[in-house]
Parts: structure tokens; C-alpha cells; sequence
């Protein structure tokens, strides 16, 4: 199995626990468990073959 993994930072929060992040400068929306991160955190994104998902912020 191949994980994609990127970086970026949350420009927004959305419901149901997703945020969208800037990585790589593209838009993306990611589901996070638990506290879902604030706008302007950076973050890690994975895609384990089923959509993005946040995998750690700071």
C-alpha cells in the first residue's frame, strides 16, 4: 500500500470535524479525529487510499 503524505497549513474549518489545507498550493479537504485543528495551523495530511486525513498538527 502507498500513503501519500503532504504539508500545509489550514485556511478554514468546516463541519464534521474537516478542515481544508493549503498544501502544495492546492486546496485540500481533509477529515481530522478528536479537536480538529484552527485556521493558520500547519499540519500533516495523509491519504492511506481513502481519503485525506489529518495525521498531526502544531
Amino acid at each position: 500500500m502507498n500513503t501519500e503524505q503532504r504539508t500545509g497549513r489550514v485556511l478554514r474549518s468546516l463541519p464534521d470535524k474537516r478542515v481544508v489545507v493549503l498544501a502544495d498550493g492546492k486546496e485540500i479537504t481533509a477529515r481530522a479525529s478528536g479537536l480538529a485543528p484552527r485556521r493558520g495551523a500547519d499540519v500533516l495530511i495523509v491519504n492511506p487510499g481513502n481519503g485525506w486525513v489529518v495525521a498531526s498538527w502544531h
